[in-house]
């Protein structure tokens, strides 16, 4: 990492920034996972948004995945709302409606505990 010790000043038209790569944690979590937990990850994807859930259900060894995605009116950044779809390590998808972030996260924790039989 390279810090400027003062202010930078505007000399030339453009600035260029160098970023760092954060570490995958979620990688870490599922090489590192034990028999006895279950690990749930989040993908927030433009694109093909399945395919590439998909992949990260078998690369980073999870029991399922959470999708977001910003290609329904009203889910995602700057809204209350979200549309999610969770998929299981089978490739089974559950597909839930638009409905405020709340209730989301209630939908995810039942999904949990109904996979773990704990309701």
């Amino acid at each position: 990492m390279q810090q400027s010790e003062q202010k930078i000043k505007k000399n030339e038209n453009e600035l260029t920034l160098t970023l760092v790569k954060n570490p995958d944690i979620l990688a870490w979590a599922g090489a590192n996972k034990q028999s006895h937990q279950f690990l749930v990850g989040f993908a927030l994807e433009t694109i093909d948004g399945a395919t590439y859930a998909e992949g990260k259900i078998a690369s980073k060894n999870l029991d399922a995945i959470v999708l977001n995605t910003l290609e329904v009116k009203g889910a995602g950044f700057g809204v209350d709302t979200n549309q999610v779809s969770i998929c299981t390590k089978d490739f089974e998808w559950r597909m839930y409606d638009l409905k405020s972030k709340d209730e989301v996260a209630e939908d995810i924790v039942e999904f949990i505990q109904n996979t773990l039989n704990l309701s």
